[in-house]
């Protein structure tokens, strides 16, 4: 399914005539499940792996993960809030519903 996610988004880009590589995209969640601090097991890491070979730039927003955890697992920080970006996206994904 995470594979499926993320060429549905890369998909969708294509159809709006946007540039795959290097489009920006907001990956929103990357706990386990809802309203969990745990990053262990989760499928959202399986979707980003995908995005990235596109060379995409890969923006996450979870602020129930640990930043350095995510940093350990994917290489980059989770930004607490939209405002750290600063910037607009090519594509968003909701993967996990926190509260």
């Amino acid at each position: 399914m995470s594979e499926y996610v993320a060429m549905e988004v890369i998909r969708l880009i294509i159809k709006k005539d946007l540039r795959v590589k290097d489009a920006e995209i907001l990956v929103m969640g990357i706990t386990f499940k809802e309203n969990c601090l745990d990053i262990r097991n989760s499928k959202v890491v399986d979707i980003i792996t995908v995005l990235e070979r596109f060379d995409t730039n890969i923006t996450n927003l979870d602020p129930h993960a640990d930043p350095e955890e995510v940093k350990q697992t994917i290489g980059k920080i989770s930004i607490q809030s939209i405002a750290e970006k600063g910037n607009g996206f090519d594509g968003m994904i909701l993967t996990v519903a926190h509260d």
